[in-house]
């Protein structure tokens, strides 16, 4: 790709954030945009809300490749059903991230899944940063630890955790 091409649009990205984060843009315009078909004002959207939706998920305790998945369904979801956005009951923000929430409850309601916990633990090969083995184990111990709570909790107080770590 052409590096000016990118810093372009990288720079049109960055100036697109700052005006909604600013309330200078008015986003329920590209939400009827998208009703429309509107592939570029989709863009913009996926852009702006990306990050967020990542974090809210992975405060939830879904691993990255599940908040990938189902932030992927939320632009799905928020590009087919576009038309039912009505912002007299909520925002854009409040009502893409219910569709990301709703689809991760439905995701932790579902039996055998599988929560993904890292293994730090081995012994570097060479001096560096890296904690002492017990400092490790310690630390990987407290990790499951806390997976294991989260995965007591019902996933409508997980949510609501989740959302208080904002």
């Amino acid at each position: 790709m052409d590096e000016a091409y990118s810093h372009c649009n990288l720079s049109a990205a960055r100036q697109y954030k700052k005006r909604i984060w600013s309330g200078a843009l008015d986003i329920d315009t590209d939400i009827n945009k998208i009703a429309t078909g509107d592939h570029v004002a989709f863009g913009r959207i996926v852009e702006a809300h990306q990050g967020r939706i990542f974090g809210y998920l992975g405060r939830m305790g879904l691993d990255s490749a599940t908040a990938e998945d189902i932030a992927q369904e939320t632009f799905l979801r928020l590009w087919r059903n576009a038309k039912q956005f009505d912002a007299k009951l909520a925002s854009p923000a409040t009502w893409i991230l219910t569709i990301a929430r709703n689809l991760a409850l439905t995701h932790l309601a579902r039996p055998a899944r599988r929560v993904e916990i890292t293994n730090d633990a081995e012994p570097p090969d060479t001096a560096c940063d890296r904690l002492q083995p017990d400092e490790a184990l310690h630390a990987k111990q407290q990790r499951a630890r806390l997976h294991a709570a989260l995965e007591r909790l019902a996933p409508a107080d997980r949510s609501l955790l989740a959302a208080s770590y904002r």
